[in-house]
C-alpha cells in the first residue's frame, strides 16, 4: 500500500534543500512533528472533525471535473494541487471519525476493514479508470471520477451525524 500522501506532497518534499531540518517518512516531519498532521489536527481541534470533513470533501469533485475543462497548464496544475491536497487532509480525519464511533476494543477491526475497503476501491477504481480512459479519454475519466467522488462525499457527509463522540 502507498503512503497515502499525494504525488504533489512527495514532489514538494523532494524540492526541500538537503540542510532542511526535516525528513520524509511518508510525510514531511520536522523532529517528531508531522507537518501535515499538525495543521490538520489544529483545524480539527478548532472546528471539530465532522465539520472539517464536511467542509473539505465537497471540493474534490469540482476540482476533478475542472481538470476535464482545463485548457491551460496553470489551471490544470492549480486544480491538480487542489484535488491532491484533499486526500491527505481528509483520509486521517475519516479514520479518526470511524474509530471514534466504536469502543476501543473494536478499533483494530475497524481500522483493518477500512484499509481493506480503501485498497479494494483503489484496485477497482484503477481498473475501471483504465477502461474509461482507453474508451473515452481523459475528459470522460475526469467526469466519472468527479461523479464518484461527489457520491462518496455526499454519502460520508450524510453519515456524519451530530452528537457523535468526534463532534466538538
Amino acid at each position: 500500500p502507498g503512503s497515502g500522501k499525494s504525488p504533489f506532497a512527495r514532489a514538494i518534499a523532494g524540492l526541500l534543500p538537503a540542510e532542511f531540518p526535516g525528513e520524509w517518512r511518508g510525510s514531511l516531519r520536522v523532529g517528531e512533528l508531522d507537518i501535515a498532521s499538525a495543521a490538520r489536527a489544529e483545524a480539527a481541534s478548532r472546528v471539530g472533525v465532522r465539520r472539517l470533513l464536511a467542509s473539505g470533501l465537497p471540493f474534490f469533485a469540482p476540482a476533478v471535473w475542472g481538470l476535464s475543462f482545463a485548457r491551460t497548464l496553470g489551471l490544470a496544475a492549480a486544480l491538480y494541487l487542489l484535488q491532491g491536497l484533499i486526500a491527505p487532509v481528509t483520509n486521517p480525519l475519516i479514520d479518526q471519525w470511524l474509530l471514534g464511533q466504536v469502543p476501543p476494543a473494536r478499533r483494530g477491526a475497524v481500522s483493518s476493514w477500512r484499509q481493506v475497503a480503501a485498497d479494494g476501491s483503489a484496485m477497482v477504481g484503477a481498473s475501471l479508470g483504465g477502461k474509461i480512459l482507453a474508451g473515452g479519454g481523459f475528459d470522460a475519466l475526469f467526469a466519472v471520477a468527479g461523479g464518484v467522488g461527489l457520491v462518496g462525499a455526499l454519502g460520508l457527509i450524510a453519515g456524519l451525524r451530530p452528537g457523535r463522540r468526534t463532534d466538538r
